[in-house]
C-alpha cells in the first residue's frame, strides 16, 4: 500500500509540473507530450494500485470469486494505459521530428529569400544603370541626325551664293556644329556602367544557384540532379548576375515541368570553355516560339511575365564572353547549354 500511494503522488505531481510547463510553453509539442503522458501514467498508477490493493482486500474476505470477475477489467485498465503511453510517445515524437524540420526549413526559406533578394536589387541596379546609359547614347545618337541634316541644308544655302542671308545661315551652321560638337564630347566621355569581376568558380555559383529554386522543386516534389565536374571551373565575372542568370533558367525548368519530373545539371570542361548543361524532360518548346526565346517582351506564358528574363541572362552571358545556346525538341524537353571561357590562375 505504502509503494502504490507513493507511485501515484508521483504520478501525480509529474502531471501537476508537466501543466505547468505547458502554461509557460503553450505551442511547444514537448510540453504537451508531457501532460499527456503523465496523464497516462497517473491512470496507470491508481489503475494498478487499486487492482493490488483491492486483490489483497477480497482475498482477506474470502471473496475470490468477485475478484475473478473485476481482474480482467483491471488488466484491461492496465493494457490501455500502457497502449496510451506508447501510442502518444510515438504520436508526439513524430509531430516533434516534423515540427524540427519545419524550423530549419524556414530558417532555409528565409534565408534563401534574402538572398533571392539581394540578387535581384543588384540585377535591377546593374539593368537600370545600364538601361539609363544605353538609353542617353542612343537619344545622343537621334540628336546628331537632325543636326548633320541641318548642317548639310544650311551648306547647301550658303553654295547658292544668297549673300542677303548669308550671316544668318552661318550663325546656323556654326551653332549646329556647335552642337554636334557637344554630342560628340557627350558620347566620348560617357561610359557604360562597368561591373565588378572577380575569379569565380563554376561549380560553386551552380550549386548555390541550386539552392536557391530547390524550395520551389521541392514543392513540385521534383528531383535536380547536379553532376559537378571533378575540375574547378574558374572564370571571371560578378558573382550576383551569373548566380541570377543561372538560377533563372533553373527557375524556368521548373516552372515548365510537370510535378516529379527530373532536372539534370552538368558542368564540365569541353573545346568551348566552362561549360553548363541544364536538361528536363517537360514538355519543351514549339519552334516557331524558340525562334524568338532570346528576344525582349517575348514571353510563351502570357499575362505571367514581362519576357525580359532570358533577354537579361543572355544579356549577363554575354558581357561575360560566353554564349548561350537552348534546344528544344517539342515534346521531349529543353536542354539549355551555357559556356563561358575558362580561366586558370598562375600559381
Amino acid at each position: 500500500m505504502l509503494g502504490s500511494s507513493l507511485m501515484i503522488l508521483i504520478s501525480a505531481g509529474c502531471l501537476v509540473h508537466a501543466r505547468r510547463i505547458l502554461l509557460t510553453h503553450v505551442q511547444h509539442p514537448l510540453a504537451r507530450y508531457l501532460v499527456w503522458f503523465t496523464y497516462a501514467l497517473l491512470i496507470f498508477a491508481v489503475s494498478r494500485s487499486f487492482g493490488h490493493i483491492l486483490k489483497h482486500i477480497l482475498y482477506f474476505l474470502d471473496m475470490n470469486w468477485l475478484w475473478r470477475e473485476i481482474s480482467p477489467v483491471s488488466g484491461a485498465i492496465n493494457s490501455i494505459s500502457f497502449i496510451i503511453i506508447a501510442s502518444v510517445t510515438l504520436f508526439f515524437g513524430n509531430i516533434y521530428d516534423i515540427m524540427v524540420q519545419m524550423l530549419k526549413d524556414r530558417k532555409r526559406i528565409e534565408q534563401t529569400s534574402k538572398e533571392i533578394l539581394k540578387l535581384t536589387n543588384d540585377l535591377e541596379n546593374i539593368i537600370s544603370e545600364r538601361s539609363k546609359a544605353e538609353m542617353s547614347l542612343k537619344l545622343a545618337h537621334e540628336i546628331r541626325n537632325p543636326v548633320m541634316v541641318i548642317g548639310g541644308m544650311v551648306r547647301s544655302l550658303l553654295k547658292k551664293g544668297d549673300d542677303t542671308r548669308a550671316p544668318q545661315f552661318q550663325a546656323i551652321l556654326d551653332e549646329a556644329q556647335r552642337l554636334n560638337e557637344l554630342v560628340a564630347n557627350f558620347e566620348k566621355n560617357m561610359i557604360l556602367p562597368q561591373i565588378h569581376y572577380t575569379q569565380l568558380e563554376l561549380n560553386t555559383l551552380t550549386e548555390e544557384a541550386i539552392e536557391l529554386v530547390r524550395p520551389l522543386a521541392e514543392q513540385k516534389k521534383q528531383v535536380i540532379l547536379l553532376n559537378r565536374s571533378p575540375l574547378n571551373l574558374f572564370f571571371y565575372g560578378n558573382r550576383q548576375t551569373v548566380i541570377m542568370a543561372i538560377k533563372h533558367i533553373i527557375g524556368n525548368a521548373i516552372e515548365a515541368c510537370p510535378e516529379a519530373a527530373t532536372i539534370e545539371i552538368t558542368t564540365d570542361l569541353t573545346e568551348k570553355g566552362n561549360t553548363l548543361i541544364i536538361e528536363d524532360n517537360g514538355p519543351g518548346i514549339a519552334p516557331e516560339m524558340l525562334e524568338h526565346i532570346f528576344e525582349p517582351f517575348y514571353t510563351t506564358q502570357k499575362g505571367k511575365t514581362t519576357g525580359l528574363g532570358l533577354a537579361y541572362v543572355k544579356q549577363i552571358i554575354e558581357d561575360h564572353r560566353g554564349s548561350i545556346h537552348i534546344s528544344s525538341p517539342e515534346g521531349k524537353g529543353t536542354v539549355v547549354r551555357i559556356y563561358f571561357p575558362a580561366y586558370y590562375p598562375i600559381k
